[in-house]
């Protein structure tokens, strides 16, 4: 209950002293790391949905087992990216 209380103070400190504004000074490069996310994410599940076609795999749970997959190598790729953005928003503040 105390960090709730705390997160509540700060975002009431943050709207006084900079403006309710403040709140979205990230949102460009948030809304572009979500695309470029999702994206990766959508273009990996179909590559696996088609490479199980291929391989002609009936397993139950497919895409379960593709979407799990895909989640792993988008995760893999988009983290360098996410580092790179949270340091560049660190900078600026």
């Amino acid at each position: 209950m105390l960090d709730h209380i705390e997160f509540l103070k700060f975002t009431l400190s943050l709207i006084k002293n900079e403006g309710f504004l403040s709140l979205f000074n990230g949102l460009p490069s948030a809304m572009i790391l979500a695309i470029v996310q999702n994206g990766c994410f959508f273009c990996m599940q179909k590559f696996f949905t088609l490479s199980y076609q291929n391989m002609a795999i009936n397993v139950r749970g497919n895409s379960l087992i593709i979407s799990f997959l895909a989640a792993v190598i988008t995760s893999i790729m988009i983290n360098p990216v996410s580092v790179i953005n949270t340091k560049m928003t660190m900078e600026h503040v």
